[in-house]
């Protein structure tokens, strides 16, 4: 077998994994631009008062020390942080960006989903923590900051109420009901501890097109796959739809609720973070190793058929 061409081969599949199905692809070097189809971020497009009023924004005005009415709609440089030759996006406590709505429009509801990145927690912008209090920051996700909230959220809470080290802990919330009346608690995945200062490389795939449909998430290597209980937990349709339905938040869950509405006194803002290639597919992007599997397979069977003795044998035969 010529392994130039099995090289070649190999390195086609590759590229073949990492574009097939991506909807939507954020490098963050210096912008917000989307490289598969010019599908831009929006940089704080509404702000607490849009939502919230202005006597209830007041407060985290005097608490911020910066006006959460007024903050800036146009990304600046301050928000790129290089490493290593590397740009990445950082959002302060009450900085978001949100997605357009083409972005989730090309989504099948039937088929697979799913989002690749890596973030960090700087220690210093969590650093000021109080005792029996928590911090929350949704990472990226679609919906409420709620566990009942139909679509998903990617969360990071550092809990100082039952545990004076104030571990830092990943976790999602998905859910999804047909209406208010519906009995469905939504699903709390705590995923696991992480580290500040640390960049984890978190994917996450919603697989609709299996006998038991599921979430396979991926954290530093460690995979996990969980089936949604479907009817107890959460009703599929529903979640499906908010895929295709609603915009991508990265930094905030979708009304804002975990930087000016949280339901706890003892619940608070989370401090800034670092995210860095975003990546969307709609359908999953292909496993390389059952590519592997498939082109092993295929150069078998070429190979049997040029055997000079598999030859020999079906001229006997014929």
């Amino acid at each position: 077998m010529n392994l130039k061409f099995f090289l070649s081969v190999f390195l086609f599949l590759l590229c073949l994994q990492n574009s097939f199905g991506q909807i939507a692809s954020y490098s963050f070097e210096g912008n917000l631009n989307d490289q598969v189809a010019g599908q831009n971020g929006s940089y704080n497009p509404e702000s607490c008062c849009d939502l919230f009023g202005s006597d209830h924004c007041s407060k985290f005005t005097t608490k911020s020390g910066q006006s959460v009415c007024a903050l800036p709609k146009v990304v600046g440089a301050g928000n790129f942080i290089s490493e290593s030759g590397n740009q990445s996006l950082h959002l302060d406590s009450f900085e978001y960006v949100k997605l357009p709505s083409n972005v989730n429009e090309q989504i099948d509801k039937d088929k697979s989903f799913s989002v690749d990145f890596k973030f960090k927690i700087p220690s210093e912008s969590w650093a000021n923590e109080i005792e029996n209090e928590n911090y929350h920051r949704t990472i990226f996700g679609n919906t409420n900051w709620d566990q009942r909230a139909t679509g998903f959220t990617v969360n990071v809470v550092k809990s100082c109420e039952n545990d004076e080290n104030c571990p830092l802990e990943l976790y999602i919330y998905a859910g999804g009901e047909e209406n208010e009346l519906s009995d469905v608690a939504g699903h709390w995945f705590k995923l696991q501890t992480i580290s500040h200062d640390k960049w984890i490389n978190f994917s996450m795939i919603f697989n609709f097109e299996e006998v038991s449909p599921n979430v396979v998430f991926n954290i530093d290597g460690l995979r996990t796959k969980y089936n949604f209980d479907i009817g107890g937990d959460i009703e599929i349709e529903p979640f499906k739809a908010a895929l295709k339905a609603n915009p991508f938040f990265i930094g905030t869950d979708k009304n804002l609720k975990t930087f000016y509405n949280l339901p706890d006194v003892n619940e608070r803002v989370g401090g800034a973070f670092l995210i860095d290639n975003l990546k969307i597919y709609a359908p999953k992007k292909l496993e390389i190793l059952k590519l592997l599997k498939r082109l092993f397979k295929f150069l078998m069977r070429i190979s049997l058929e040029n055997d000079p003795l598999v030859v020999q044998k079906k001229r006997t035969i014929l």
